[in-house]
C-alpha cells in the first residue's frame, strides 16, 4: 500500500461526495453513480475532454478511498465493536440510570 496523506483522502471524499464516515459499500455506490453521469460514453461530442478530465479523476478518487478502507485496521475489541454501536454504547453508558435507561426498577 502506498502512503496516503490526509489531503489526497479528504480531496477524493469530497470528489466522490461521501461524508466523514462512510463504508466501502457507500464508496462504491457514490462512484457508480458519478462514473455512469461523467463516463465519456454518456457526454455530447463538445463536453468529451470535461468528461475525460472527470472520470479520471473520479476513478483515482475511488482508488483512494478504497485502499484507505481496505486497509484500515479494524478492532475487534469489545469495547471498540460497542463504542462504533450507538445503540450499545448508549446502553452501557446509561443501561441502569433510572430516567435514561429502561426506566425505575420495579
Amino acid at each position: 500500500m502506498s502512503k496516503i496523506n490526509f489531503e489526497e483522502i479528504e480531496h477524493a471524499r469530497k470528489i466522490l461526495k461521501l461524508g466523514r464516515k462512510a463504508s466501502l459499500r457507500e464508496a462504491k455506490a457514490a462512484y457508480r453513480s458519478l462514473a455512469k453521469k461523467w463516463h465519456p460514453d454518456n457526454c455530447k461530442k463538445k463536453d468529451q475532454k470535461l468528461c475525460h478530465k472527470k472520470i479520471k479523476e473520479i476513478n483515482r478518487a475511488y482508488e483512494i478511498v478504497k485502499e484507505y478502507i481496505e486497509n484500515y485496521p479494524c478492532s475487534f475489541e469489545k469495547e471498540k465493536v460497542a463504542e462504533d454501536d450507538a445503540a450499545e454504547h448508549w446502553k452501557q453508558r446509561f443501561g441502569k440510570d433510572p430516567i435514561w435507561g429502561p426506566g425505575w426498577e420495579t
